[in-house]
């Protein structure tokens, strides 16, 4: 039997504050574990990354990207 590949899973995220503990928690339950959760915030204003940042501490596989929100984007 061979054995299981490293996977990753990309969480975009937006104001997901409450969401978000439930989400990690089932992310960190599965098997095999992640090899990565990799979550990228559009701009939260809701303590989103707060929470990601304090999650960073307890969930080594966990990266946090932060993106531009649409609407702060310039047009050129």
């Amino acid at each position: 039997m061979t054995e299981p590949q490293p996977v990753a899973v990309v969480v975009p995220v937006l104001n997901e504050a409450e969401s978000l503990p439930g989400l990690l928690a089932d992310l960190k339950g599965q098997l095999p574990p992640l090899a990565e959760i990799v979550v990228v915030d559009a701009g939260s204003h809701d303590g989103t990354r707060d929470l990601l940042q304090q999650e960073k501490r307890r969930l080594a596989a966990l990266l946090v990207l932060g993106a531009t929100p649409l609407h702060a984007q310039t047009s050129q």
